[in-house]
C-alpha cells in the first residue's frame, strides 16, 4: 500500500479503538488550522476511564505501527502534556485523577503497558480498517469532515461484521 500520511493513520487509529471500546464516534476532520480530530460523543458517569485511556494512545500507536511497517520515522501525533488539545494531556489527566484515588505508581505503569499492548493487537487485527479508514481521511481538506454515516460505510466495505458489532457506535454528528 502507498504511504498513507501519518496525521490520517493517527486518527484513524483513534477511530478504531474508540469502536472496538464502544465509545461513539460522530466524525473525524480538519479544522481549519489544519488539525486534524475526532469527535467521540462520552458521558463522564458512563464511559470507563480506561476506555478513554485506550482510545487516546491509540492514535500514536497506530503511527508507530505504520513507522515500524514502512522504516519510516514520522511524528506520531500524541503531543505534549502542556497543549490541552493533545493526547499526552488526557492521559495525563487521567494519571493525575488515578494518582489521587490513590494507585501507586508502578500500578499505573502495569496499567500502560497492558493497555498500549491491548491496543497494539486491537490495531493490528483491524490494520486493514485502519488503513482504509486512513486513506479516507488523508483525502479531506481543512474545514472537512467523515460523518458517522461515512465511516460506517467504510467500515462496513472492509470488515462487515466488525461493522455489525459497532454500528450502534456511529452516531449524527
Amino acid at each position: 500500500m502507498p504511504y498513507i500520511d501519518h496525521n490520517a493513520v493517527h486518527e484513524s487509529g483513534h477511530v478504531i479503538i474508540a469502536l472496538c471500546f464502544r465509545i461513539d464516534v460522530k466524525e473525524v476532520l480538519i479544522k481549519s488550522s489544519r488539525k486534524y480530530a475526532v469527535r467521540c460523543e462520552l458521558f463522564p458517569t458512563q464511559t470507563a476511564p480506561k476506555a478513554v485511556y485506550g482510545m487516546k494512545i491509540a492514535g500514536s500507536i497506530a503511527v508507530d505501527i505504520q513507522n515500524h511497517n514502512e522504516n519510516r520515522s514520522d511524528d506520531n501525533g500524541f503531543g505534549k502534556e502542556d497543549d490541552h488539545e493533545s493526547d499526552a494531556s488526557c492521559i495525563a489527566c487521567l494519571v493525575s485523577y488515578w494518582r489521587n484515588l490513590g494507585m501507586t505508581e508502578d500500578r499505573i505503569l502495569e496499567f500502560d503497558t497492558k493497555m498500549r499492548r491491548a491496543v497494539k493487537r486491537g490495531l493490528l487485527d483491524h490494520w486493514g480498517l485502519v488503513e482504509g479508514l486512513a486513506v479516507e481521511i488523508a483525502k479531506l481538506n481543512p474545514s472537512s469532515s467523515l460523518d458517522a454515516l461515512q465511516i460506517g460505510e467504510i467500515v462496513s466495505d472492509i470488515e462487515p461484521g466488525f461493522f455489525e458489532q459497532v454500528k450502534s457506535h456511529l452516531v449524527d454528528a
